[in-house]
């Protein structure tokens, strides 16, 4: 083996260099002061413990300016990313990828919220960038395989070989049996001859294993001291080394590599443990932790670097997975990238990582808090203070009951004047500037984290005695906040479902169905091959809600009134998109529950009207073939329906006077039969509603 050099070449020893990346990622000076600072950055979110040393009877009060910033904004965040069903849009590119884009569309959004944690998933990345710098995410494809095994009493042979079949006639290979027993319930009959006239009946207990099968892009919040990493990069998508670190147990290592792999790792630790590790494995080793490299003795747990690379030699995606020195995988990327990607709060110029709210707010945090116990410390010295006593003039037994009778209703024996014997040393009162002191940090926060009181709803200023003060207020204030929305959507979610796009378009394999809300979806494998741009929806969850449904109430009662103009420039399309926007905005998931796309109703008018059409037709085959009575058979057991869709999407009824309750006539009130045509041949076409649309 080589030993440990800066000049080691990926083709003579793979294992070494790529130990030679994990060190140099380790040792530089941006991956140890993240290091540094991920510890104190939880102290401060965490805001519990405070170390004076051996003082004692003085405050420890610390105010959580770290965590309440970062609670206020990370339920904003949540809104914006996971609280709405349209949050990215997949756009094609051409005519001629409409259908496929709309298709890959809904497929992710089914794969990101309903096969995975969506919700947790967002807020775990957001919280790690705002304490930590950097939240990372890791987009990968899993196939996960589960057994059900279901037992089956007093089955017959028939019915079990139905089991075992799929609708086509096909064994099913997803079904064995494990257990069989076989119940003779019928004895059989032989007659004298020995000829069996009648055979016995049997039933059989069974137990039969179903294999299920579930392949999806999984999405996952890496801890950001798992990742190592060029954090002077600029982009992700420029890196060429990126290592995670992942811990196992030994039944995980024996599952995952197998029974041989695991004893090498073994010996390996032993070694270590034993300090019989040869020269060059120790000078490797060295700058790495030593045994905390490969074993973690507070989990007991293996450790493994999963190492993301170009080959240096060929520009080649690989992946390796090492345990020490011993390499336990190594394949090409089927990712054809690095599959990680990272958010960052605070962004800088030409950094992958910025600045956290820990970074923004914990200077602030230490002038409150010590404001804060400055403050307390006064009160407790006003009243419990110290005292000068003069011992002569009080005596041994006056100084024991000073000492222990110090409460209400104690009894302090002294000879003389009391006053001039025991003296109150009153601390000097806090000067009202210092509360002054304490509101102006409080502005200076709410400038610099971009999340003021006026935002959190808990602002008592004069500005919010009116609605149109408070919408003002919370306008200003979410500028900061869309900011940063939009350079997480540019950055991190837009990357990220492209990811996804890209995984299914090299994995999935087969057709996929899946229930979204009210709508069964089929997608085959060449759906998701299509040329499309993903656009981040950001906005909507931002500003103020109240502010949102107004908006949206309003612009409908614009529509209503150009529509009575009757100028032509509302459609049914423009009512439909303003009525689903103030759905969502008043918080309601399933708009389709409330209103019905135009789109829609005149797709299903169009294929009511093409069959009335063909029924026609039908009618003049029928008599020249004099098969009419079948074809008016037909046309009578298609008629009911047809006519029931007809009223339901106004396409029947009458539309010519005003309803019983005498205001004009609309689509809530209709007779409890739909008008019958005259002929069956020529159903009734009328919309029944005046204020239509369309």
């Amino acid at each position: 083996m080589a030993t440990n050099k800066e000049d080691i070449e990926i083709s003579e020893d793979r294992i070494g260099w790529i130990l030679e990346q994990i060190k140099k990622l380790d040792t530089a000076k941006i991956s140890t002061t993240l290091v540094d600072n991920n510890e104190k950055a939880m102290n401060y979110y965490i805001a519990e413990t405070l170390d004076l040393g051996e003082k004692k009877q003085i405050s420890k009060a610390i105010v959580p300016v770290v965590r309440d910033t970062i609670n206020w904004v990370t339920p904003i965040m949540l809104e914006i990313f996971a609280g709405d069903e349209d949050v990215f849009s997949i756009k094609p590119r051409g005519a001629e990828d409409t259908k496929d884009a709309e298709l890959t569309q809904k497929l992710v959004g089914y794969q990101l919220r309903v096969k995975n944690k969506w919700a947790q998933f967002v807020h775990d990345v957001f919280q790690d960038a705002f304490i930590y710098r950097r939240g990372i995410a890791k987009p990968q494809w899993i196939k996960d395989v589960k057994f059900v095994d279901k037992e089956f009493e007093e089955e017959t042979k028939e019915s079990i070989e139905a089991k075992l079949v799929d609708r086509f006639g096909k064994l099913r290979k997803d079904i064995e049996i494990i257990e069989k027993e076989e119940i003779e319930v019928e004895k059989g009959e032989i007659n004298a001859d020995g000829i069996m006239i009648k055979p016995p009946v049997y039933s059989y207990n069974i137990t039969l294993r179903y294999r299920i099968e579930d392949e999806y892009p999984l999405v996952s919040c890496i801890p950001p001291e798992d990742v190592g990493l060029n954090w002077e990069s600029e982009d992700i998508d420029n890196l060429t080394f990126v290592y995670q670190t992942i811990r196992y147990q030994k039944w995980e290592v024996i599952k995952k590599y197998g029974k041989e792999s695991f004893e090498k790792i073994k010996e390996n630790r032993t070694q270590f443990e034993d300090n019989s590790i040869d020269t060059i494995r120790q000078a490797r080793f060295q700058d790495l932790g030593g045994l905390n490299f490969l074993h973690d003795n507070d989990t007991n747990s293996y450790i493994f670097k999963e190492c993301c690379y170009i080959d240096p030699d060929t520009g080649d995606y690989f992946i390796s997975v090492i345990s020490g020195d011993e390499e336990v995988a190594h394949f090409r990327n089927p990712y054809d990238r690095i599959p990680y990607r990272i958010a960052t709060p605070f962004r800088i110029a030409h950094k992958i990582t910025g600045l956290s709210f820990y970074d923004v707010a914990k200077k602030f945090q230490d002038l409150q808090s010590a404001i804060i116990r400055n403050a307390v410390n006064n009160i407790l010295l006003m009243n419990n203070g110290k005292y000068a006593v003069d011992i002569n003039r009080l005596g041994i037994t006056g100084f024991d009951d000073f000492l222990n009778n110090n409460g209400p209703a104690g009894v302090v024996r002294a000879e003389g004047n009391p006053n001039e014997i025991i003296m109150n040393l009153t601390p000097v009162q806090l000067h009202p500037w210092l509360f002054r002191l304490y509101e102006e940090v409080q502005n200076i926060v709410e400038v610099d984290t971009g999340v003021p009181r006026a935002f959190k709803g808990v602002d008592i200023s004069e500005l919010n005695k009116t609605f149109r003060g408070q919408a003002q207020q919370i306008t200003q204030a979410s500028q900061m906040i869309k900011m940063m929305a939009r350079m997480f959507s540019e950055n991190f979610f837009a990357p990220l479902v492209r990811d996804i796009i890209n995984i299914n378009a090299k994995f999935l394999k087969k057709k996929t169905s899946f229930r979204l809300l009210n709508e069964v979806v089929n997608i085959e494998p060449d759906n998701i091959v299509t040329q499309c741009d993903v656009i981040i929806n950001i906005g909507l969850g931002v500003d103020n809600k109240d502010r949102l449904v107004m908006q949206f109430q309003q612009l409908l009662g614009l529509f209503r009134d150009i529509h009575k103009t009757g100028v032509p420039i509302i459609n049914a399309q423009n009512a439909y998109n303003a009525l689903k926007g103030l759905v969502k905005a008043m918080g309601l998931i399933n708009v389709d529950d409330y209103t019905s796309d135009p789109k829609v109703n005149e797709s299903v008018i169009q294929l009511v009207q093409a069959i009335i059409t063909h029924l026609n037709k039908m009618g003049v085959y029928g008599q020249q073939m004099n098969v009419m009575p079948q074809v008016q058979a037909m046309i009578n057991e298609l008629s009911m329906p047809l006519q029931r869709v007809m009223a339901n999407f106004g396409m029947g009824g009458d539309t010519k006077g005003e309803n019983k309750e005498g205001g004009m006539n609309t689509n809530q009130n209709r007779p409890k039969q739909p008008e019958t045509p005259a002929q069956s041949m020529n159903p009734t076409l009328n919309k029944d509603g005046k204020d239509f649309f369309g």
